[in-house]
């Protein structure tokens, strides 16, 4: 669209039900214009104005992200001047670029020039990722191929993860447990900040000087850390000591492949991009652990 105040834009979120579109749509709810249409593909419309209480522009459409035909028509039904993508962690490789290409392909049939996709940090840098991060590499030539222009959110490791996969176990047996190793250190970053950044980008304006971005989002420097380091931060602030145990990564070739790559350092970075593009410092890990004190 044009920079007109007048006209009316449309953004299309999808996967603005989950941790990351959440806070999409809470960014969207302060900072969208009154001239800003804002749809959502959900797989479960009625559960929206749960989420979305108070963003009387959001509307629903229906979208299951597992399957490239219904991201296709949730596309084509919103035709979008701007789409948010942000894929489901639960699928593989191959289904990732089947969904990724799903996208872009709708997106060039309606004339939507630009995808703000959330990608992973370090898929093209010197340590391979593995099939995951090669699925983001695909997916996003793909999408510049197609002439689209991309703003590629690079996130480390989500928050939620932390929640997810360690959080029962230090609740129950003061311990977590994960292949990392004890001297590999990986950056966490709360899922607002990722969300945030995606929609800053998701509403900038277009420029004749805007082409291709990436934007590597992480935590602060202090939400670096080891599993020794991450011990140490838990056991000063739950107040009792916890352990952490090194164990066997799954025997899955995409899993295993990103654990190594973990181990070799490749979410051991911090950057300024939350501050920069947000205007907000980004949250600490600690602070993480403060908000779920109670659960663990």
């Amino acid at each position: 669209m044009s920079g007109k105040e007048s006209l009316e834009e449309r953004l299309l979120v999808l996967g603005g039900t989950g941790n990351v579109g959440q806070y999409v749509l809470q960014w969207l709810q302060q900072h969208a214009g009154a001239n800003v249409r804002i749809f959502v593909g959900t797989r479960t419309p009625e559960e929206l104005p749960r989420i979305a209480l108070e963003i009387p522009s959001v509307e629903p459409v229906v979208c299951n992200m597992s399957e490239p035909s219904s991201i296709q028509a949730a596309v084509r039904q919103a035709k979008p001047d701007r789409v948010f993508l942000c894929l489901p962690q639960a699928l593989d490789d191959e289904a990732m670029k089947r969904s990724s290409e799903a996208c872009a392909s709708a997106m060039s049939s309606v004339g939507c020039p630009r995808l703000v996709r959330v990608a992973s940090l370090g898929i093209d840098g010197g340590i391979e990722q593995g099939p995951l991060g090669s699925a983001h590499m695909v997916a996003e030539a793909q999408v510049k191929s197609l002439g689209l222009r991309l703003s590629s959110v690079r996130p480390a490791s989500f928050h939620t993860n932390f929640i997810k996969y360690d959080l029962g176990s230090i609740r129950s047996d003061s311990c977590f447990r994960s292949p990392l190793g004890i001297e590999a250190r990986v950056n966490w970053v709360h899922c607002r900040d990722i969300g945030q950044v995606a929609a800053a980008l998701l509403l900038k304006e277009e420029q004749g000087s805007r082409g291709n971005e990436v934007v590597e989002v992480t935590g602060p420097p202090s939400s670096t850390l080891s599993a020794p380091e991450m011990a140490d931060l838990l056991t000063e602030e739950l107040g009792r000591p916890i352990r952490y145990e090194e164990v066997e990564a799954p025997p899955v070739q995409a899993y295993q492949a990103l654990w190594a790559f973990l181990r070799k350092g490749g979410f051991d970075k911090s950057t300024d991009e939350v501050l920069r593009v947000t205007g907000n410092s980004p949250i600490d890990f600690r602070e993480v652990v403060r908000e779920l004190k109670s659960q663990l």
